[in-house]
């Protein structure tokens, strides 16, 4: 405590305090989080202590795991209550969260797997064994990411959990995809679409065809077009990739802003 020339009183105090931060983690691993201090003199009113900031910096020798100093606020003020004016100052932390780990322990993975999955599309469908065990592989290897100790313990839905959900949601795609493949070879082709009962439903004659000698027509069946294996394989091969591509650009949008 030192009192200068001009009668004005200096009072020095250092303080150490622990404090906590509730944090939103809807966003996680993609969250940035505000930890603010309020400081305030519950013993004088204004008209005897007004609080300044000197200066609120953060010093460069803290460093965290999981999180870096993205920004740093400070501001200052007078608020009213019934018993009086009270002087505060307050200071805002922004604290964004380190994405080396969850890019090379989930992310990248994740795509590797994704993409190690869509490389049946181009094996023959008569290889059952190693398509079978190419893609129950790549789903018994992303459920075994999705249960890994990198996940909060929040009762509501984060922005990794979409991503997992997501990416096993493709792997299991590509699966019943070769399901639908292995059908449509034991019953030698599939209808794209059923014309004949369409034609009977909007109550269409059927094509038919007079022989030379102008007897009695012949009716003709309507053959549906068939859908072979390699031609699902082959749609397979664009569609995959392209939802997949669509998902990430979507989820990275969102959620990295």
């Amino acid at each position: 405590m030192v009192m200068d020339n001009e009668s004005t009183l200096l009072f020095a105090s250092r303080i150490s305090l622990k404090l906590d931060c509730e944090m939103d983690l809807a966003f996680y691993p993609h969250d940035v989080q505000q930890c603010e201090i309020l400081i305030m003199s519950l013993q004088y009113t204004a008209d005897n202590v007004i609080l300044k900031w000197k200066e609120f910096e953060i010093t460069n020798n803290i460093l965290l795991a999981q999180y870096y100093v993205s920004g740093n606020y400070s501001s200052d003020g007078i608020k009213k209550y019934d018993v009086g004016k009270f002087s505060y100052v307050s200071g805002r932390i922004q604290l964004s969260r380190r994405m080396g780990y969850f890019l090379i322990n989930k992310y990248i993975p994740c795509v590797l797997i994704i993409c190690m999955s869509f490389i049946t599309f181009w094996i023959p469908a008569e290889a059952y064994p190693a398509r079978v065990t190419l893609s129950v592989t790549s789903l018994l290897t992303i459920v075994t990411q999705q249960y890994q100790n990198a996940m909060p313990s929040v009762s509501y839905v984060v922005a990794l959990n979409i991503w997992m959900l997501s990416c096993i949601g493709f792997v299991f795609c590509s699966l019943l995809e070769y399901a639908f493949v292995v059908s449509v070879m034991d019953n030698k082709g599939t209808d794209l679409w059923p014309t004949r009962k369409l034609k009977k439903l909007l109550h269409l004659p059927e094509t038919t065809n007079d022989d030379e000698t102008g007897k009695s027509p012949v009716h003709t069946p309507l053959k549906s077009p068939k859908m072979s294996p390699q031609a699902i394989d082959k749609i397979s091969r664009i569609v995959f990739p392209v939802s997949f591509l669509l998902f990430c650009t979507c989820y990275f949008i969102h959620f990295c802003r």
